[in-house]
Parts: C-alpha cells; structure tokens; sequence
C-alpha cells in the first residue's frame, strides 16, 4: 500500500489534500523508495565493509538510511498535522487577518 492510499484512509471528513500536501506526500514516498533501496543495500553489503586501507568501518548507507528514515518520518508528520488543521474563513480577529495586516503593514 502506498503512502498516498494510506493516508486516504486517515482523512477526516469534508478533507482533500490540497496540490502542496500532493507534492509533500510524493517527496515523502519518494524517500521512503530510497529508504527501502538503502535497506537493499545493506542486506547485500552488510553493517560494516572494508576502508580503502583494509580496515573495516561502518557502511556509509547505515548513515544515509538513518537520515532517509528521519527525513521521511519528519514529512509525514507535517502532511498529518495539516489533515489535523482544516482551515476555516477567516474572521476579524484571527491569526489569518492578524498575519495579512502584518504583510500589508
């Protein structure tokens, strides 16, 4: 199942995904390909491989996936915490006529 179909299936309703949450939820698949591919990687090479002088050392994907995993998480939760956030008309006094009065200032 697919980062998008899941999702889809936390919708809360009345909610669509506006064309910059489908464009985050594509980079957050995206990442999560490469953190699938990383895995691959280390299946194949192990944790830890040989240095250039015959050393072994930790495998640089090991950090990479880490990083993949972080970055994925991270987008995610943000897509989540604006299906949490249906916007609602602005009205005299709230934060969107407070920041649209602050940009004409």
């Amino acid at each position: 199942m697919s980062l998008l179909e899941d999702l889809m299936l936390e919708l809360p309703k009345g909610y669509s995904f506006t064309p910059v949450e489908l464009t985050q939820i594509q980079l957050a698949q995206s990442q999560l390909d490469d953190v699938a591919r990383l895995e691959q990687v280390l299946e194949i090479e192990g944790h830890t491989v040989s240095g250039h002088a015959g050393q072994t050392r930790l495998n640089a994907a090991f950090g990479e996936l880490r990083q993949s995993r972080h970055e994925a998480s991270r987008q995610i939760e943000i897509i989540r915490r604006g299906m949490l956030t249906v916007d609602k008309p602005a009205k005299a006094g709230t934060r969107y006529t407070h920041s649209a009065s602050r940009i004409r200032a």
